[in-house]
């Protein structure tokens, strides 16, 4: 085919694929009909303070994953500091926010747990309904290197650390669960030195 040819052909295509596009479009989508760079008002997002009459106390470096399935978010530790002595430490609660009612709830559990840390990681596998954390950084600045297991049913926290190949103790990692797998992925984090973390 000849240059020319091949250039029409191109734009041709072109034109076809972008007229699908058009055609595909949703009229429910209000800013589709709006000018480049207007944001029509019922799609303007906004904040709004919820939280009910419980809170937990206020904390950074905390868990948190999304439970699909009930709709409530679940935390686990993080770094809370002490009102009297600005000391901080970090925290072995279980919490969940509740996007129904809008109310938080602390689920911490009597029995096993995880040790109390922070920047530890968590995703909610969506098969078996449960929340699965790994690491984190206790307060000596020891990194975690277990995994653990939330089940919110019974409101237990089941360790399932193995002595097999699993990643290293860190910190402030990412995970995510794969639906068309079925596996966790957990990306990146970072390890502290020991002799200079301490709180």
């Amino acid at each position: 085919m000849k240059p020319r040819n091949s250039a029409i052909a191109a734009l041709f295509l072109l034109t076809t694929c972008n007229e699908a596009g058009q055609d595909r479009s949703s009229a429910t989508v209000e800013s589709s009909s709006q000018a480049l760079g207007k944001t029509p008002p019922s799609e303007v997002a906004t904040w709004r303070k919820v939280g009910g009459s419980t809170l937990p106390d206020g904390r950074y470096l905390q868990a948190v994953a999304f439970d699909e399935t009930r709709r409530v978010a679940v935390m686990f530790g993080g770094l809370t500091t002490d009102t009297s002595t600005s000391n901080l430490s970090a925290s072995q609660e279980t919490w969940e926010w509740s996007l129904t009612t809008g109310e938080w709830t602390n689920r911490t559990a009597t029995g096993t747990t995880p040790a109390a840390r922070s920047g530890a990681a968590m995703a909610f596998d969506s098969q078996r309904n449960k929340i699965v954390l790994f690491g984190g950084r206790a307060g000596s600045g020891f990194n975690y290197q277990d995994t653990w297991e939330w089940d919110p049913t019974g409101g237990t926290w089941t360790d399932l650390t193995t002595s097999g190949s699993r990643p290293s103790g860190r910190s402030q990692h990412a995970m995510v669960y794969e639906k068309s797998t079925g596996k966790i992925l957990l990306f990146g984090g970072g390890r502290s030195d020991s002799g200079s973390y301490h709180y």
